[in-house]
């Protein structure tokens, strides 16, 4: 549905005058260098912002930013500035943002959820067929991955943001839009499934047919002799394992697992990276006048790319080797700092304990019921508050709190993925 042409002229001017969230008003300098980039590389189109009320069906929407981790070059984690465009906020009335109005129903459902339970489950089969067999595993990623995919005019229209004098009107999807994640699965899910189809025809010969991004075979990286195998316990499902390799996605990230053999060796290395070269536009040279960075992420692709016994998977240490899946050590610490703050004020913002409840719900995942010292603290963002509004907690809510301290840390010591995986039961009664 549509806002009619009064309510969407009120929402623009409203938006227009508010500005931008917070914590992208005070990293204006980081600001200016993510807009760069999307307006170097064509994602966004700069206006003037007096323009912006009689471009037909426009929208405005404010800015925000989030950091999350990534790997550099050499391997180490590095903080990652990511710009965001709100698109479920409102200021007129209630409901009048893009999200609001979009159908989601008319959208492919989305099956990224079950990603790291179907990887983990893949580890498990592949080590009770080969109980003595090293197991790699290698991840790559996609660079600005949404920004790969073009709006349609009337999309670009409705995604409008203004920084420092200047409306930038956005060409490629954004993060923030409902749609966008369902659209870009459409996508990554045909890539998923080519490059499983890649890695069984017999016919493509690795040598003489790869990705320019990957020219090279890289070597895996395999834990110490003495390091011991794990043994993998019965699961009371069937897991096919006759292809001993697999890739799986999520969002933006493909994720292979193959099984140390001298075919997998020299061929794993170049299926995804293949994959994603023939589905993507061919990259030009650096005589376009649109600068175009490769469709892989190349910095992170030797840290990451190189097959390996124990590898970071969707924010978690896996360990193929010792069957093995843990909390990294940077979470850990970082965590355990921000629930310290927390009972030492014996409070916290509701934007803290919104995203300290996000962060222990993803750290729970190996210790499923710890979820239920969640429960008192989770009522206080049922509903939505103001980010700075601060809430004082009770003290049962603040020794659940405590608890997840020794939480964390069997998180970091890490949980077997016999532990994780559906196990045809021992004993009924």
């Amino acid at each position: 549905k549509e806002l009619t042409e009064d309510e969407r002229a009120t929402e623009v001017s409203q938006m227009m005058e508010r500005g931008n969230h917070q914590l992208a008003e005070n990293e204006p300098e980081r600001v200016k260098i993510l807009l760069n980039k999307d307006v170097t590389h064509g994602f966004s189109l700069p206006i003037p912002p007096e323009t912006v009320p009689f471009i037909p069906g426009a929208l405005v929407q404010p800015f925000g930013m989030t950091v999350q981790w990534t790997l550099n070059g050499e391997g180490n984690r590095v903080p990652k500035y990511r710009l965001l465009q709100d698109l479920s906020f409102s200021l007129s009335k209630e409901n009048a943002s893009v999200n609001s109005h979009v159908d989601m129903g008319a959208y492919n459902k989305m099956i990224y959820g079950w990603c790291l339970s179907r990887i983990i489950h893949y580890v498990v089969a592949l080590r009770q067929a080969h109980p003595q067999k090293r197991i790699f595993i290698a991840k790559y990623d996609y660079s600005n991955a949404y920004r790969r995919m073009n709006h349609a005019a009337s999309a670009a229209a409705q995604s409008i943001a203004v920084f420092d004098g200047v409306a930038y009107v956005a060409l490629r999807l954004t993060f923030g839009g409902s749609p966008n994640p369902p659209t870009w699965c459409l996508f990554s899910e045909l890539v998923t499934d080519l490059a499983n189809e890649i890695s069984l025809c017999r016919e493509w010969d690795p040598e003489t047919l790869r990705s320019p991004a990957q020219p090279e075979t890289l070597i895996p990286k395999t834990e110490p002799d003495n390091v011991p195998i794990a043994t993998a316990r019965q699961t009371a499902v069937h897991v096919p394992v006759g292809s001993t390799a697999q890739t799986d996605g999520f969002i933006d990230d493909l994720i292979t697992v193959a099984l140390n053999t001298e075919r997998n060796n020299a061929r794993e290395a170049h299926a995804v990276p293949l994959a994603i070269h023939v589905t993507s536009r061919p990259h030009a040279g650096d005589d376009k006048p649109i600068t175009r960075q490769s469709i892989l992420a190349l910095t992170k692709l030797i840290a990451e790319g190189t097959p390996a016994e124990i590898q970071i998977i969707l924010g978690w240490l896996l360990d193929t080797r010792q069957l093995m899946l843990s909390l990294p050590a940077d979470k850990h610490e970082t965590w355990k700092a921000e629930i310290m703050q927390i009972l030492a004020t014996r409070s916290a913002t509701f934007g803290d304990l919104d995203s300290t409840i996000g962060r222990l719900n993803h750290a729970a995942y190996v210790i499923p019921l710890s979820r239920h010292f969640l429960n008192r603290v989770r009522k206080w963002i049922k509903r939505r508050r103001p980010k700075k509004q601060r809430i004082d907690l009770s003290q049962a809510e603040l020794d659940d709190l405590k608890l997840w301290l020794e939480f964390l840390d069997q998180a970091k010591d890490g949980i077997s993925l016999n532990r994780i995986v559906i196990r045809q039961p021992t004993r009924i009664s």
